[in-house]
């Protein structure tokens, strides 16, 4: 049976791509995911990540075609979108009976949009990819390699008589251990091309890691289009496996956990730390965290267990603001969990919002105050953006100035703009938060000691505050 090639597209956006050298490029996870199950059920697949390898948009055309695949596998994010477009018409245009699929999260969120606004797309797969890549191909070796009448194929939209067909939802996987690890083999060298962001790493060398899928938040600018509201976790058995294939494989020392909740099951997250510690493996790991769920007592087994440091979705000091969100946690929660946690010895990593519906002068400087007061370590504010499936892109208009070029899903740069401020107090805020936080001897204190004590770090880190201090300050 021919074969499939799932390209990872590159991303021409430049202020994302400034990061790069910086270490912060990731494997991307869902790819290698939907590829070793397909691998797994025996079909032929290959991954162009042609972000990681920094390949032209005609770079990645012949590195496609080279292939000779039936299908092109393109995984979208909104920013993307049209870079895949782009690869598509072009595949077309030399190999039409290329049957090229659209996945990823944009899909998931808007495939019916996309797929009328791009007739280069022959099908779009909405959700989990893969059972829908596997029974999908099955499916179009049995038609010949003709994209119609796909009804039988949960989560894609397709054509039929130049209308677009949905077939319903596939069902979320249950059992995650069912699926094979990471085809981590199939990507490009993972020292050579993936660095983790300096502020996210310990030793070298290092990896990123999925440990669940699901969250059960309610918050208005997140999209849930592709897992699903509903919590689900690999067992310890098979994290605790991947990770010592990781490190057997691929020698890997540091581990960031990049899922939206490590912490969304407490039980579960204790269980992993004594097996981390019964094990007694060489590794260091950090996560990502929500305030309401985490038990103040489970930070002094976490660090014991390797953990280093904890990355929070804290988004804004203003309790107002965080209503808005529907972040259900109250500003002093916050503060008494961020103590907890740097009184273990943890480090804090806070992500913030700035800008979304709502936002005042005065809810920037109650953001401002926080960000001084509270033991973080690290920082990051990103413009609120309303991005395709969320509550906010469904409302945006009714609070302020909304612009719904997918090319401005960054993050970096905002597509929307409350009526209760400007775009110029948003970048001169923007610059406020970076400078007030990083700039204070506390925070650069913390970086020299980081870069004396981590020396195999030490270029990566120094690179990403450089990288900082310029989209920052530029």
């Amino acid at each position: 049976m021919p074969g499939t090639v799932l390209v990872f597209p590159p991303d021409s956006d430049k202020s994302y791509r400034e990061f790069e050298d910086a270490g912060s490029l990731l494997p991307p996870m869902g790819v290698a995911s939907i590829a070793a199950y397909m691998r797994q059920q025996g079909l032929a697949v290959s991954i162009v990540d042609a972000l990681a390898e920094r390949l032209s948009i005609d770079a990645c055309v012949e590195r496609v075609l080279a292939a000779e695949p039936a299908v092109l596998g393109l995984s979208l994010i909104s920013s993307t979108v049209f870079i895949a477009q782009e690869i598509a018409r072009k595949i077309k245009e030399r190999r039409p009976s290329v049957v090229v699929v659209a996945g990823g999260p944009h899909m998931s969120a808007a495939a019916e949009e996309t797929m009328r606004r791009m007739p280069e797309f022959d099908i779009g797969v909405f959700g989990e990819g893969e059972l829908t890549a596997v029974e999908l191909v099955r499916e179009l070796a049995a038609r010949s390699w003709q994209p119609r009448d796909l009804d039988r194929v949960d989560g894609v939209v397709f054509r039929r008589g130049g209308e677009l067909v949905r077939t319903q939802p596939r069902a979320y996987i249950s059992d995650l251990d069912s699926l094979p690890f990471p085809a981590y083999d199939l990507l490009p060298d993972l020292a050579e091309f993936y660095r983790l962001p300096g502020d996210c790493l310990k030793r070298l060398p290092a990896t990123s890691m999925i440990a669940s899928r699901g969250c059960p938040k309610e918050c208005t600018f997140c999209d849930r289009s592709t897992f699903g509201r509903r919590f689900r976790a690999y067992s310890v058995d098979y994290m605790v496996a991947l990770i010592k294939h990781l490190m057997k494989e691929y020698g890997v020392r540091d581990v960031a956990f990049y899922d939206d909740n490590l912490m969304g099951s407490p039980p579960k997250l204790r269980a992993f730390c004594h097996r981390l510690m019964d094990e007694k493996l060489d590794l260091t790991w950090s996560c990502f965290g929500s305030i309401d769920f985490i038990k103040e007592d489970d930070f002094q087994l976490m660090k014991e267990a390797g953990c280093w440091q904890v990355s929070w979705g804290l988004e804004s000091g203003s309790q107002r603001m965080l209503d808005l969100y529907r972040k259900k946690v109250k500003v002093e929660q916050m503060e008494k969990v961020l103590k907890a946690s740097c009184d273990a010895g943890l480090d804090n990593r806070g992500f913030f919002i700035l800008g979304g519906p709502g936002e005042t002068r005065e809810s920037m400087e109650d953001t401002l105050a926080f960000i001084k007061r509270v033991p973080l370590t690290n920082f990051h504010v990103t413009f609120f953006t309303a991005y395709p499936g969320s509550e906010a892109c469904r409302t945006a208009r009714e609070h302020g100035v909304f612009d719904d070029d997918w090319r401005l899903l960054n993050s970096f740069q905002p597509n929307f703009v409350a009526n209760t401020t400007t775009r110029e107090e948003l970048d001169r805020y923007f610059k406020k938060f970076y400078t007030a936080f990083y700039f204070r001897p506390r925070i650069v204190l913390y970086f020299l000691r980081k870069l004396l004590a981590e020396p195999d770090t030490a270029k990566t880190v120094w690179k990403g505050f450089k990288a900082l201090c310029r989209f920052a300050l530029k």
